[in-house]
């Protein structure tokens, strides 16, 4: 009977009792009793053995067993004594040692190899790991462009006559009209990486865009020069995105309402505080037949309501509003390292959800789509509340542990909280499209807000001081998102229910020392 099967490094260990116990079947069937073949026909007998042998060459190099027995005898000692046997022809039977000698000599180079060089072999792993996932991509890819082939273009006769809108520091507007879509992009560097990819798009899909993108940028004096000026001419956002290129038809215009005027499609991308200001200025100004995407992070607390800022500027615009979120550092995107984001969608608007589609996504940006406005603008703007708490558990140097228990908390309490207070929001919003944990873990590991709370421990000194020193300009939305749902919850008698949310709030405005983040969880 066969001696001990060592088991080594089993890589698919699920059917390696089905290899041991078939090999032992065979051992019973075939060798018991002198080899009880001998009365079986030439062909039973040649077809039985052979698939024994196949199964344990296959076991041998996959699985790496080194030591089979039969009947006391090695694979190779018994292929010799059943040659010598009948009814087996010599032809089978040198077919026999030569494979057992094969698997002899496999067994040991394989064997030897895995004990000699253990890194070697851990690097075939992960080479063939890669090897799997880039072609995993490359076939998702290939659908993706399938997709965008066969996809019909929606009837939208005002795209026809306008022009999408990106924007990057403080507001979002139309652009004029033109025989197609056109865009705009706010000033800070998520603005000026989504107007990257903005005008990389627009300049691809000419049937569906006007290729100029107009990015309104609030005017400011760099090295005695106009900033507008410097990315017109330059094509570089030199205080917010400095080693990024611009596409060449992304065009800095220094006033809001000029940069938007006639545009049929908006993309907002702005500090959630200058939201308001923003809707008012383009209230007269935009086509009525515009739609907008938002990426604002960020909530409107007021009159003991909570809104997102899709809704906010769906009712101050008059026009619909979709939501973008994902884990997508500004600094990543516009270098062009493979990132996804998510496009929330309202019911009956899909239609709107494949231009966004077609104007963000590339190989190496992907976008995903899910009937879920309120949930991607709240993923997007709670997330970076969870951010502060992982950057005072950074800042007190409690490790990866309590830092994965902030960040499983906190989005415990940002679902929780969504589908208490919020319509439709869906719960697969949080775990499985990019707006939800995968923004979580990025934000809680490099983001802003993270790089401020650290600071904030270290330091002592207010978030106000440390976001004017080092965030180069840019705003924290994290603080003042802490704040809109802690008077939220208040005024709603709630705020016992979210015991994170409500200490991170406390250490940033009552003086709640940062050691008592977790006493209270």
């Amino acid at each position: 009977m066969p001696q001990e099967f060592p088991r080594v490094d089993l890589e698919h260990p699920s059917d390696i009792d089905f290899i041991i116990n078939a090999i032992l079947r065979y051992a019973t069937d075939i060798g018991k009793e002198s080899l009880r073949a001998r009365g079986r026909g030439a062909a039973a007998l040649e077809g039985t053995l052979e698939q024994a042998l196949a199964r344990w060459v296959y076991a041998a190099r996959a699985r790496l067993i080194p030591n089979v027995h039969i009947n006391g005898m090695s694979l190779s000692d018994y292929a010799k004594q059943s040659a010598a046997m009948e009814p087996f022809d010599e032809g089978l039977a040198q077919r026999v040692h030569t494979l057992s000698s094969q698997v002899d000599e496999t067994t040991e180079r394989v064997v030897a190899c895995r004990k000699n060089l253990p890194s070697a072999y851990a690097r075939a792993v992960q080479r063939r790991a890669e090897a799997r996932s880039a072609l995993a991509d490359a076939k998702e890819e290939q659908r993706q462009r399938r997709m965008r082939k066969t996809r019909t273009r929606a009837p939208f006769p005002a795209l026809a006559r306008g022009q999408p809108l990106y924007r990057s520091y403080a507001q979002l507007t139309p652009v004029d009209t033109a025989a197609k879509k056109r865009s705009e992009s706010t000033l800070d560097a998520v603005g000026s990486a989504i107007a990257k990819i903005a005008g990389y798009n627009a300049a691809r899909h000419t049937d569906a865009f006007e290729p100029t993108v107009n990015m309104y940028v609030y005017e400011e004096v760099i090295n005695g020069k106009k900033l507008t000026d410097i990315i017109n001419k330059d094509h570089v956002n030199t205080k917010y995105l400095p080693h990024a290129r611009l596409p060449d038809n992304v065009v800095a215009v220094p006033k809001a309402e000029d940069a938007a005027r006639g545009a049929t499609l908006l993309v907002f991308v702005l500090p959630h505080q200058f939201i308001l200001n923003v809707c008012k200025s383009l209230k007269n100004s935009i086509s009525p037949q515009a739609h907008a995407i938002s990426m604002i992070k960020g909530v409107e607390v007021a009159d003991h309501n909570i809104s997102i800022y899709a809704d906010v500027i769906e009712k101050a615009l008059g026009i619909p509003c979709a939501a973008l979120s994902g884990a997508n550092i500004a600094n990543e995107v516009a270098a062009g390292l493979f990132s996804e984001t998510t496009v929330g969608y309202r019911p009956h608007q899909r239609h709107l959800a494949e231009y966004y589609v077609k104007l963000f996504d590339t190989p190496k940006f992907r976008v995903g789509t899910i009937e879920d406005v309120a949930g991607v603008s709240l993923c997007g703007a709670l997330k970076n509340i969870i951010a502060i708490g992982a950057g005072l558990v950074d800042g007190l140097g409690w490790g990866g542990n309590a830092k994965a228990a902030i960040m499983r908390i906190g989005l415990m309490e940002m679902r929780r909280f969504s589908l208490e207070f919020f319509d439709n929001v869906r719960p697969e919003t949080f775990t499985e499209t990019s707006a939800g944990v995968a923004d979580l873990i990025t934000t809680c590991y490099g983001g802003r807000n993270r790089k401020c709370a650290e600071a904030f421990v270290k330091t002592r000194k207010p978030f106000h001081v440390l976001e004017a020193e080092l965030l180069n300009g840019q705003k924290l939305q994290g603080t003042e998102t802490a704040k809109d749902v802690y008077e939220f919850l208040r005024a709603r008698g709630k705020v016992d229910e979210y015991p994170l949310m409500r200490t991170i709030y406390e250490i940033c405005f009552e003086g709640v020392d940062p050691t008592q983040l977790t006493e209270r969880l």
